[in-house]
């Protein structure tokens, strides 16, 4: 099997490197997330072991598109609390570092029966279930393709790489897909980075431009990476439609979303692809509770700001608001904090 060591201990790095090495599996190590995610695009491997229960290294290991690693937490201690970190982090496996090489030898084994036994079953049941939609290769290729396509839009290259997260973003827009197949709603969303927007204005307008005609601009490159989704499904025998770009006030997509850097011409751009479940929902007044974010401010009938978009709600804002709003009025809401 190849199996990737993701983990930044040198000395482990280095023992169970010998210890696959001997029982004839293909090792590689990984010092860094960056290095994790590299591996991962590249290598494919079928078991990632991975030595740190941190962001990002969590995400290192899922948020790079492709197939299911069967991963396996190292962890220092196995009490109950680190086993419920293990799975809730969504790992398959766990085992503590240091373990002797009859221990690796014996959990490498089982993850071998068990891909035995799954192959046994027939590919139908293997692939049982509704596909996954983030991991098809449409949707791994994405952010090459879209270096190519904003590289025309610019007049320079760029070129895409894989990230753990976002970064500070100065404008983001959105624009929603839907998979005709089965009515399976995703969002793509683009943002500017912070540093970079200026650059940008200059590099589309000859100048920097205010604040309009940049939203403006990112809605534009949301509908450009749309078009191109939409145009290249049917590559892979996908249809999708699309809905209108809009701006995102608030971009904070799960850990396990597809994120790309797409950058260069000094400029720095983000996108990423989120399904339906994480876009933000309008809920009514009534259904709001703590911890919920807001995505659009709220103001008041004379247009006074009351609470502004990203803010995290707490009890007492959420009584004043239904207070104030009325029980029944629509609130947008991201997934709770």
């Amino acid at each position: 099997m190849n199996i990737l060591i993701a983990t930044p201990n040198h000395s482990e790095q280095r023992r169970l490197s010998r210890v696959l090495a001997a029982l004839g599996h293909n090792a590689s190590i990984a010092a860094t997330p960056e290095e994790a995610i590299e591996r991962v695009q590249s290598q494919r491997p079928d078991v990632a072991l991975v030595g740190a229960l941190t962001d990002p290294w969590l995400q290192a290991t899922t948020a790079s598109g492709g197939p299911h690693i069967y991963r396996v937490a190292m962890v220092g201690r196995l009490d109950g609390d680190t086993a419920s970190k293990v799975w809730n982090a969504g790992f398959d496996d766990v085992t503590t570092k240091g373990a002797c090489p009859a221990e690796i030898a014996g959990r490498v084994e089982a993850i071998e029966r068990i891909r035995g036994w799954l192959h046994s079953m027939g590919d139908d049941f293997a692939a049982g279930g509704e596909e996954d939609i983030l991991a098809s290769p449409l949707i791994v290729e994405l952010g090459e393709a879209l270096s190519d396509e904003f590289g025309a839009m610019i007049g320079g290259s760029l070129t895409a790489s894989r990230a753990p997260r976002l970064g500070d973003l100065a404008y983001v827009a959105e624009i929603p897909l839907n998979l005709v197949a089965n009515a399976q709603e995703l969002t793509l969303g683009i943002g500017v980075s912070a540093a970079t927007s200026d650059t940008l204005g200059t590099l589309l307008f000859g100048e920097p431009v205010d604040r309009d005609v940049m939203a403006d601009a990112l809605r534009e490159f949301a509908n450009t990476a749309g078009g191109l989704v939409k145009r290249n499904g049917g590559d892979y025998g996908m249809e999708f439609s699309l809905g209108l770009p809009s701006d995102a006030v608030f971009p904070s997509p799960p850990s396990d979303a597809p994120i790309w850097r797409v950058a260069g011409e000094g400029i720095e751009l983000s996108v990423w692809v989120v399904t339906a479940d994480d876009c933000p929902k309008r809920v009514t007044a009534s259904m709001l509770s703590e911890g919920m974010v807001l995505t659009q401010p709220i103001l008041n009938e004379a247009g006074v700001m009351l609470v502004q978009a990203g803010a995290v709600l707490t009890q007492r804002t959420v009584g004043r608001l239904v207070e104030l709003l009325g029980p029944s009025a629509l609130v947008e809401v991201a997934r709770a904090a």
